[in-house]
């Protein structure tokens, strides 16, 4: 039984011990001998008994005294002379402690059996649970830690990244400015020079030339695109490879800023959470565009091919009234008019002379022009009055030599002449065309380059904010698992408290109702 389940409570009564009442002289003999012989049952047999506790498990009694003197007792009357024999109260007294000290066994034991492994369990459980809530709450509060510094360190690596794009942002748009306005200046000055130079296109221009208005039309349709095709190809090889390697450099530096503020993970692409389609790699070469657009500016260009004799009547006489009426146009219109003087002003002795000589040729080439374009009768008259003049060998001599020149004149305009003079009014027409679109045409790719170098930052400085975001949805999770963490340690502290202090209700229950103050579990 003791080793099956538990130890029992054993007690041995040796009874009928009134018997031994009327042998005094060996009665404690024999009561030792059993004392020694139950003790050593109890303790090396049964095993159930410490040593020191043997003896007060053994008990002389008298079970039958025992028996009438309590009945006696219950009812109220004296109990019998000769029902109880001589020694009988210390065996009354036997009797009681037996009963007394097997009450209070029996107690403590049913105390031991009902609440002592309950409590054992209870006192490990709660010691377990103070391990645990002790072992999260430093888990708990290095994460905390841990978390905390990392916290820190992506928030300054976010307000630097953010102030440093504001910089850069500052710088790189400075940039951008001053690239569009030297390229600005680079194809105005180039265009200009084109401009000066177009006498020298068009006369590479070799397309046969006919004055058929068929064949003259198709060759007006074509030089403007050859036109436009030599400039843009001139400019292209005077802009172009400045311009490209300008913003190659502009572009590489905004790559090598740009990618100091972003992880390498995202530049390789080789990181999911940070991959976002945006590469760092150049965007290859960059060519302008120059919509020049000659056959649509030179499309109402009329040219004048007719035969046209530079010594006629009407050519001298455009070519002196053109000049006279300019200068005379241009001193009237720079004369400033001014107060009148109070004291008259005399003309010099030049200009009184001049002025009559001026006056007579005008009158006299007014005249002629009048008499010329008359009829044939104004020109016989006019003959005839410069024959009385100058007399008519010299007329017949200039006739002739202005009938000559006539001659060779009209003989020497071919179809070289005729395209000779086409080209050089082209020159002049399309010259003034193209100096007006020259602001145009420079803004146009100034703004390209703009565009493009803008575009270039516009899509690293995506990565840049996919980067800011990135690093704000982590700061977000880490601030969320400190709050965790935050909460978790809070609760596993006062489940650590709980479980402290119920141990310690546990060691007081069990020191004083289950085994001595001293003892332990």
């Amino acid at each position: 039984m003791s080793e099956r389940l538990s130890k029992p409570n054993i007690f041995i009564l040796n009874n009928r011990w009134d018997a031994s009442a009327s042998e005094l002289e060996t009665m404690q003999e024999v009561k030792q001998q059993h004392t020694e012989r139950c003790v050593e049952f109890l303790v090396d047999e049964l095993k159930v008994v410490p040593s020191a506790d043997a003896e007060h498990r053994v008990f002389f009694v008298s079970a039958r005294e025992a028996l009438v003197s309590r009945v006696n007792q219950d009812q109220g009357t004296p109990t019998p002379s000769g029902a109880l024999l001589d020694g009988f109260q210390s065996r009354l007294f036997e009797f009681a402690n037996f009963e007394h000290k097997f009450e209070e066994t029996i107690s403590q034991s049913a105390v031991e059996t009902k609440f002592a492994q309950h409590t054992a369990n209870g006192h490990q459980i709660t010691r377990d649970l103070h391990a645990i809530m002790e072992g999260i709450c430093e888990a708990a509060t290095s994460c905390r830690e841990k978390c905390h510094e990392d916290f820190e360190d992506k928030q300054s690596r976010l307000d630097y990244t953010e102030k440093q794009l504001s910089v850069l942002s500052f710088d790189i748009k400075e940039k951008i400015r001053d690239m569009t306005e030297e390229v600005e200046q680079k194809v105005a000055s180039a265009l200009t020079d084109e401009i000066r130079r177009l006498s020298i296109l068009v006369d590479e221009f070799d397309r046969p030339f006919h004055p058929d208005q068929l064949i003259l039309n198709v060759y007006k349709k074509e030089l403007p695109c050859h036109l436009e095709e030599c400039i843009s190809r001139n400019l292209h090889a005077r802009c172009n490879t400045f311009v490209s390697h300008a913003m190659d450099c502009i572009e590489e530096d905004i790559r090598e800023r740009l990618m100091s503020l972003v992880p390498e993970e995202s530049s390789r692409g080789s990181n999911a959470k940070y991959s976002s389609g945006v590469s760092f790699a150049p965007s290859g070469s960059f060519a302008m565009a120059y919509r020049l657009d000659c056959r649509n500016l030179c499309a109402d260009f009329c040219e004048d091919i007719e035969f046209r004799f530079s010594f006629g009547i009407s050519a001298l006489m455009r070519r002196f009234m053109g000049s006279r009426g300019g200068r005379k146009m241009t001193r009237g219109y720079s004369e400033i008019p001014r107060s009148m003087s109070y004291t008259p002003q005399t003309p010099t002795n030049h200009a009184v002379a001049m002025e009559p000589e001026n006056e007579l040729a005008v009158a006299v080439l007014t005249t002629f022009s009048s008499l010329y374009s008359g009829t044939t009768v104004g020109a016989m008259a006019l003959a005839a009055l410069l024959g009385k003049a100058i007399g008519w060998k010299v007329i017949v001599v200039a006739g002739t030599v202005y009938g000559l020149l006539y001659i060779y004149e009209r003989l020497t305009w071919t179809n070289k002449a005729k395209e000779r003079a086409f080209k050089r009014q082209y020159v002049e027409y399309a010259s003034s065309k193209l100096r007006l679109i020259v602001d145009l045409t420079s803004a146009n790719c100034s703004h390209q380059v703009q565009q493009e170098l803008s575009s270039t930052f516009s899509r690293l400085v995506h990565e840049v904010d996919l980067t800011k975001s990135d690093l704000q949805t982590e700061l977000d999770d880490l601030q969320q698992t400190i709050s965790r963490l935050e909460a978790h340690a809070s609760k596993a502290h006062v489940l650590k408290n709980k479980a402290q202090f119920i141990e310690t209700e546990l060691d007081k229950f069990f020191s004083q109702f289950l085994k001595a103050p001293d003892s332990k579990l």
